[in-house]
């Protein structure tokens, strides 16, 4: 079976109390363990906006492999119950091409049915050890 996709999403404000990107950065991390990339990725994003771990209602991770979101959720303390609650790509597939876009549509969808409105991450690792983070948030 084919996972293959390409994707673009546009994100615009409908109205107060919507979902805004309140950041995103992409980062290099150690080629020789590119699938701990978004550790870096993410920290950085998090920290920047001031944030915690703990203050993430969510957490749209692509997951390569079991072991990786099991060590990207213990190097950043996150909840893992907060992190794909969902399922990640393991149960869902990853769509090369579309992969990034998924996770944000996603974390965009949880963020707007979040009666908390806690911000909501997402964050891909690429070829070669790069990583992109997403942080979306509501007005």
């Amino acid at each position: 079976m084919e996972a293959d996709a390409a994707a673009l999403i546009l994100l615009m404000p409908a109205a107060a109390g919507d979902v805004t990107i309140a950041g995103s950065l992409a980062r290099g991390g150690d080629p020789l363990m590119p699938a701990l990339a978004p550790v870096s990725a993410m920290a950085a994003l998090i920290e920047r906006h001031g944030l915690s771990a703990s203050s993430l209602g969510r957490v749209e991770l692509m997951e390569a492999y079991a072991a990786q979101a099991m060590a990207t959720i213990r190097r950043l303390g996150l909840d893992p119950a907060r992190v794909n609650p969902d399922g990640g790509a393991l149960a869902r597939g990853h769509p090369i091409g579309a992969s990034g876009a998924v996770l944000a549509v996603r974390a965009a969808q949880a963020l707007r049915e979040d009666p908390a409105g806690e911000p909501a991450l997402a964050a891909i690792a690429g070829a070669g050890g790069i990583a992109s983070a997403l942080l979306l948030t509501r007005e």
